[in-house]
């Protein structure tokens, strides 16, 4: 069964770490994106913020449940039915299939859900908000203040919905 678990921040290796040392079969999957492309460090971001997917056959336990909800570095789970897991699972898929050689997150993937405002979060443009004028073909028309700004998809500015 998949549920969601919402990790404090910056303690994601040790809420994985801390599950992993408990030898039970988890399955982790959170979709990444690349934010900085440098040749010495790969940086990379979790589309989630601070959610993570877990999958155990166990999570349908409640005692299960209840002997996890302390691991170190989990700020709490979010349990689910049967159904609920089938959508994250169909969730997952379907990131799964936006993902690139490397295993991110392509842009195009965010060019699909941009509607009104974005925010760049990597290229020389980091940092900017921009207010959609047209999302056409694989481009971005937008603006940010007098300045008219085109994003190609393929580009290094990576742009992430608000």
């Amino acid at each position: 069964m998949w549920v969601v678990a919402k990790i404090k921040n910056n303690q994601e290796k040790i809420f994985l770490n801390d599950l992993k040392n408990l030898k039970h079969n988890f399955e982790f999957y959170y979709p990444k994106m690349e934010i900085n492309k440098n040749n010495q460090k790969q940086q990379f971001k979790n589309v989630l913020g601070n959610y993570v997917f877990c999958y155990s056959k166990n999570f349908k336990i409640k005692n299960f449940q209840l002997s996890i909800k302390f691991c170190k570095g989990l700020q709490h789970f979010i349990f689910g039915n049967d159904k609920d897991s089938i959508e994250i699972g169909k969730f997952i898929n379907f990131c799964k299939k936006n993902e690139n050689n490397k295993g991110f997150i392509a842009n195009n993937f965010f060019f699909k859900l941009i509607n009104d405002k974005t925010k760049i979060i990597s290229g020389p443009l980091k940092n900017i908000f921009l207010d959609i004028h047209k999302v056409y073909n694989n481009k971005i028309f937008a603006r940010s203040g007098i300045f008219k700004i085109t994003i190609n998809k393929n580009s290094d500015s990576v742009c992430y919905p608000l």
